[in-house]
């Protein structure tokens, strides 16, 4: 089974065998994201509640018992949609058989983030209450589901982009404990990238820091990060870091007498392969051809 499979489902005990799962269902996975919708109708045999770290969304395409959800008993109508919250045990009341339903599953950290942007805080905890699952929410379902079925080039976008669109939607429908108002921009975020710039040029010429390293300086999660980072600058912070190390490089060639090579080093460059391919793609010329034109 796919790692990302057994991220999204977590360590079980799961409520059926995967003997069944692969015989009644089918599967669609992102890398945020796990679409379930039954194919035939599957039985769920095993009692019990089972927990994972993942936010869960599920359907009952047919009339189903009730579900069990922490200590409490909770019906879920035909074509409504239960939220189930992460690490939040729940399980079928009792023997399910012949259920037909479709459930998805979205990792925790994704839809913290995605709380962060839209509300400034995280910890996303929803009421265990079915909502009607909107034509909207369906038609993005749809959209998952075929998307990661064909599999054309760029589907990976489409997939997150969807993921995106679910969430938002389930963040404005759904009860929780997040504010009623989204909110207004978060002005120390601008504060937070400056520092991140700041350190990228303080630090271009070193390789012996990470993306995490960076996002810590800027006081945001890496994926958080590289959202506002792109927001505020048009550009990853990759791309930014290669512009002041060209930014640079340029400086040295116009202002030293010193080797391509040396300059390839100081400039936070692993080799010198890399550093002509990155100046040539940027500049139109090599860093040699560079220096031979300014000095014409």
């Amino acid at each position: 089974m796919e790692v990302n499979l057994k991220r999204l489902l977590g360590k079980g005990p799961y409520p059926f065998t995967f003997d069944s799962m692969e015989e009644s269902m089918n599967v669609y996975l992102g890398n945020q994201m796990i679409v379930m919708s039954t194919r035939t109708t599957i039985d769920f045999l095993e009692e019990g509640t089972h927990v994972h770290s993942s936010y869960e969304f599920m359907t009952p395409l047919s009339p189903m018992p009730s579900v069990v959800v922490g200590k409490r008993k909770i019906e879920v109508e035909k074509n409504k949609l239960l939220p189930l919250n992460s690490e939040q045990e729940h399980g079928p009341d009792g023997q399910m058989l012949e259920c037909r339903m479709i459930a998805f599953q979205i990792e925790e950290e994704f839809i913290e983030e995605i709380a962060r942007s839209m509300y400034g805080k995280t910890e996303v905890s929803f009421q265990n209450a079915p909502l009607y699952l909107d034509t909207d929410m369906q038609k993005l379902l749809r959209l998952f589901m075929m998307e990661e079925r064909i599999r054309q080039q760029g589907y990976e976008f489409i997939l997150e982009s969807v993921t995106t669109q679910l969430t938002v939607n389930i963040l404005r429908q759904a009860n929780s404990n997040m504010p009623i108002t989204p909110k207004e921009r978060n002005y120390t975020e601008k504060e937070n990238i400056n520092r991140a710039i700041d350190f990228l040029r303080g630090y271009y010429h070193r390789s012996d820091y990470s993306l995490n390293d960076i996002a810590q300086v800027a006081n945001l999660s890496p994926y958080h990060f590289i959202r506002v980072f792109k927001s505020e600058t048009g550009k990853t912070p990759y791309d930014y870091l290669l512009d002041i190390k060209l930014e640079k490089a340029r400086e040295m060639i116009r202002g030293t007498e010193k080797t391509i090579t040396d300059i390839c080093y100081q400039c936070g460059f692993n080799n010198l392969d890399h550093f002509d391919d990155v100046f040539k793609r940027k500049m139109g010329v090599t860093p040699s051809e560079f220096r031979r034109a300014i000095r014409l």
